[in-house]
């Protein structure tokens, strides 16, 4: 298959040099990668090959049209049976006897015939024929991934997948982790083909398109992303196996920042002059990967202990995920913040401690 790849300035989440040059090796491999014609559609390959078989059922292939035989291979989803057309399987040759299809085609060609008994899945798309003049790929946003390939199912929730900007639907999937969606999408599962159906796709378009369709108005966030922490930076911690990171935004000056850009990536921004917005970003220590799964609480107090404590709610801000609320600070001072965090895979919570001046 062929793929191609204010407000405070601690105020957001890491960056990783990690994915920079990750993205980097990939851009590098694309660029040297060779230039093929456009792929043919699931039915002309079908036409010119699989139909020898599939169409009257011989040596017992699944015959086209056969609801019952279709339903049961459905379940593996279409990078299962791809791989099995690829490989060869009991009478049927590799690649399913067309030594010229490519693995798109042979994709294509599964979900044909898949909708042509009953199924409704989504036909791999891939990269239209190359001009003759060579392009250097550049990374999609996540709203331009959503907009030409995603939208189909997600906009409408068509065979059950999570709706644009439906929060709780998105909640639970990435209680899972986003490496773990972002795996799941691209093996494919149910009705879903591998990456979406758009072969080029990239991880880190995947990760944008996710966390676009989390929350779309993410698309827009004013707020600056923070570099990576430096020594004896007071808004970044480490407790055990996890790294927080942490930042203040007062309502004032998002309200201010949203209305001049017209977005609102955060909503139900309060109003006074005494509200803060809260956003910690947590980083697995080991593996550098974002945690989307924990449950997050946070404790504001001022000089004479006293304050409030919210759980934090899970949100989409600088193309990552985090977790916010707002917070009631009513005098100037300084403010410490204790954060609890509570992991899935840890056997208890843990705690970082930060403080903040209000001027």
């Amino acid at each position: 298959m062929k793929n191609r790849p204010v407000i405070d300035t601690r105020y957001a989440s890491p960056g990783s040099q990690t994915s920079r040059l990750v993205a980097t090796a990939i851009l590098l491999a694309v660029a040297a990668a060779p230039v093929f014609a456009a792929e043919r559609a699931g039915k002309d390959v079908v036409n010119a090959s699989c139909a020898a078989c599939h169409a009257t059922g011989k040596d017992n292939a699944p015959k086209i049209g056969d609801k019952q035989a279709w339903g049961k291979l459905s379940a593996r989803g279409l990078t299962g049976l791809t791989q099995s057309a690829l490989a060869g399987i009991r009478k049927m040759p590799a690649h399913g006897g067309s030594a010229d299809a490519t693995d798109l085609e042979i994709s294509r060609a599964i979900a044909y015939m898949i909708n042509q008994s009953g199924g409704k899945w989504a036909e791999p798309v891939g990269r239209p024929a190359a001009t003759p003049k060579p392009v250097v790929p550049v990374e999609r946003s996540g709203m331009d991934i959503v907009q030409f390939q995603c939208g189909k199912c997600h906009s409408t929730g068509e065979n059950g997948a999570p709706k644009i900007g439906d929060r709780d639907a998105w909640v639970q999937r990435l209680k899972r982790g986003m490496d773990e969606v972002v795996r799941s999408a691209f093996n494919g599962h149910g009705p879903m083909p591998a990456r979406g159906g758009l072969a080029d796709i990239t991880v880190n378009e995947m990760r944008g398109a996710i966390t676009y369709m989390f929350n779309p108005a993410s698309a827009t966030m004013v707020a600056p992303v923070a570099l990576p922490a430096q020594p004896h930076d007071p808004f970044h911690k480490v407790v055990g196996n996890t790294e927080v990171f942490f930042g203040v935004a007062s309502a004032d000056a998002i309200r201010t920042a949203q209305k001049n850009r017209r977005d609102t990536a955060i909503a139900d921004v309060p109003d006074g002059s005494d509200y803060y917005h809260v956003n910690v970003t947590l980083r697995d220590r080991i593996t550098k990967a974002t945690v989307t799964n924990a449950k997050v609480e946070a404790r504001v107090e001022d000089p004479a202990q006293r304050g409030e404590s919210k759980s934090l709610d899970v949100v989409a801000i600088n193309k990552g995920i985090s977790y916010s609320s707002f917070f009631k600070l009513p005098t100037k001072g300084r403010y410490t913040i204790a954060v609890n965090i509570q992991r899935p895979d840890s056997t208890g919570p843990t705690e970082a401690r930060f403080e903040y001046n209000r001027n």
